[in-house]
């Protein structure tokens, strides 16, 4: 075998490879043939063999899970919105930025094209600055806002 150092007997040569650590073995996962002394590391990063998804019930080949991960439903992943920080789950990532109190959404005065955190609009409605309109009583603005944000609700 390449690079085995073994000298002895030519009787003793079959006895040697059941146990020499050049020999090509195959990997139980896939077709190559690393050398034995290479073998349990080789199988340890196998890119062929099966792996559970640490967020979901799927198992796959290692050489893919980098790509599942992507996508993944059940990744936790962080809300973009600045300020919130949250670790939600890929697929239920829609439904909270449609209440994310930092997603950035516009004023619901006709007129005014401000674009605000969620949790700024009911200060922002009823400031005395900006448009005639957002001098609206903090109790009037609050049923504007949540009237507005219901009929958006409703229309997805």
């Amino acid at each position: 075998m390449r690079g085995c150092p073994w000298r002895d007997r030519v009787g003793l040569y079959f006895a040697h490879l059941d146990e020499c650590e050049w020999v090509p073995v195959e990997c139980a996962f896939c077709e190559e043939k690393p050398p034995r002394k290479e073998l349990v590391s080789h199988e340890a990063a196998c890119g062929r063999l099966e792996d559970a998804c640490m967020h979901c019930p799927a198992r796959m080949e290692r050489r893919v899970m980098a790509a599942h991960e992507g996508l993944c439903p059940a990744k936790p992943i962080a809300c973009e919105n600045a300020g919130c920080g949250a670790q939600i789950r890929r697929a239920d990532m829609l439904s909270h930025r449609a209440e994310c109190e930092h997603e950035v959404v516009g004023c619901v005065h006709p007129g005014c094209e401000k674009r605000l955190p969620r949790k700024d609009v009911l200060v922002h409605l009823s400031a005395p600055v900006g448009h005639p309109g957002h001098r609206m009583q903090p109790a009037i603005a609050n049923v504007l806002w949540t009237t507005v944000n219901a009929l958006q609700h409703a229309n997805r």
